[in-house]
């Protein structure tokens, strides 16, 4: 086996687990940061506004800004743990290895139509130039930002899921058993 082909294998064990990927930690702690953000800013603007009967602008639209990196940023994580909404009612009744091929595909098709997105988003960027936010006066592409690394990233973990998927479709073990607790984790 050569470099390459060992270092895109180590790339892709790194983001099967959650422990070894560095990226997955990132976008976790930046989901808290928006999370935390967005819940601050709404208190602030609810205890100004109606305790204190001096509303401050900028409150309502940070809460809305961290919203959205809130959302966007969730999805790559929500693909990586397969936690994305999904009707498996055909899935279960497969057996474990017709069922993983299964999956595979399918996150094989939404690693592509996610990623057709992602690439739209570069025009969304674009289209939004030089706008700037009313409040806080940030530029839009900034926000729009989100975007395009949630969808990004989400592309790479439903890339890897499939693989993941493949893996266990193609793997040696015999025993259905065996398979099953592999597409079962």
């Amino acid at each position: 086996m050569n470099q390459s082909s060992q270092s895109a294998g180590s790339i892709w064990q790194r983001l099967s687990t959650e422990r070894g990927d560095p990226l997955f930690h990132v976008l976790r702690w930046s989901i808290i940061v928006a999370f935390t953000v967005m819940v601050v800013a709404a208190i602030l603007q609810v205890i100004f506004r109606y305790f204190i009967g001096y509303p401050l602008g900028w409150t309502g639209e940070l809460a809305q800004i961290m919203m959205i990196w809130f959302v966007f940023l969730s999805i790559p994580i929500l693909a990586r743990r397969v936690r994305l909404m999904r009707v498996d009612a055909v899935l279960v009744q497969l057996a474990p290895r017709k069922r993983a091929a299964l999956n595979a595909a399918i996150n094989l098709i939404c690693a592509g139509f996610i990623g057709w997105m992602a690439f739209l988003s570069v025009r969304l960027l674009d289209l939004a130039g030089n706008q700037i936010s009313t409040a806080l006066k940030i530029p839009y592409p900034y926000i729009y930002l989100s975007i395009l690394l949630g969808l990004g990233f989400a592309t790479l973990y439903f890339l890897a899921v499939a693989i993941a998927g493949f893996r266990v479709a193609c793997s040696r073990d015999t025993t259905d058993s065996g398979v099953q607790r592999q597409v079962e984790d």
